[in-house]
């Protein structure tokens, strides 16, 4: 009996190219822990109380809390992810104690505080059989300090100046994220930034480290 030749094409099974097609789609569908992906997120944090000082005048800083969003791109391999980010954050000076040789004097404010931050992390990703994922990691990177103008009014004359300063910068972060699809996560983390500022543009003015406490909601997009 002799077999069709179509009938004999079927029973040896598909062609290669149809093979590779539906390995092809079927890694569309269902990503691994390897690839590329983006995060926004929405942060609110909370700095302590710092220290700087304009010529001879020393200024006890009480900043507010400050709102602040970020972007990153990263690169995930099995448990482990790289990330660049870059955030941007908002916040105030509630008020600024003057002292000069230990007397009190006057100072005014005028405007906001940003600081911008670029970083690169690393994080390592605690898998496990839920759509929970806990992690913990750290990164390095630079601040960008911009902060409101200071007039100081001592011995009837006034100097106003603003702290401008680039500064080395760490944080650390622990979180957890929660898988809504095979290519979408939301995270919640908390963070401790440090800022260690180098001397400003301005030579006049010298500051102390600054910390912020903060926690951070976003979404990541797998790609």
């Amino acid at each position: 009996m002799t077999v069709p030749l179509a009938l004999r094409a079927l029973m040896a099974g598909p062609p290669p190219i149809v093979t590779a097609l539906g390995i092809a789609i079927g890694s569309f569908e269902a990503p691994s822990d390897q690839g590329f992906y983006r995060t926004h997120a929405v942060d609110l944090s909370s700095p302590q109380n710092w220290d700087a000082q304009i010529q001879q005048v020393e200024l006890d800083i009480n900043p507010s809390d400050a709102f602040g969003g970020q972007f990153a791109v990263g690169r995930s391999r099995n448990k482990w992810r790289v990330e660049a980010s870059y955030s941007l954050s908002f916040s105030s000076w509630e008020s600024v104690k003057a002292t000069t040789s230990g007397s009190e004097v006057e100072a005014k404010i005028k405007g906001g505080m940003t600081v911008q931050t670029f970083l690169i992390s690393s994080f390592y990703d605690f898998k496990n059989k839920s759509k929970f994922t806990p992690y913990l990691g750290g990164g390095l990177g630079l601040s960008q300090i911009n902060s409101p103008e200071v007039t100081v009014v001592l011995d009837g004359s006034s100097e106003t100046t603003a702290i401008n300063s680039l500064a080395p910068s760490g944080k650390l972060i622990a979180g957890t994220s929660y898988e809504l699809t095979q290519t979408k996560d939301i995270f919640i983390e908390g963070g401790l930034l440090q800022i260690f500022p180098l001397t400003p543009f301005n030579n006049e003015v010298s500051i102390d480290p600054l910390r912020y406490a903060g926690v951070q909601i976003g979404m990541r997009w797998k790609f």
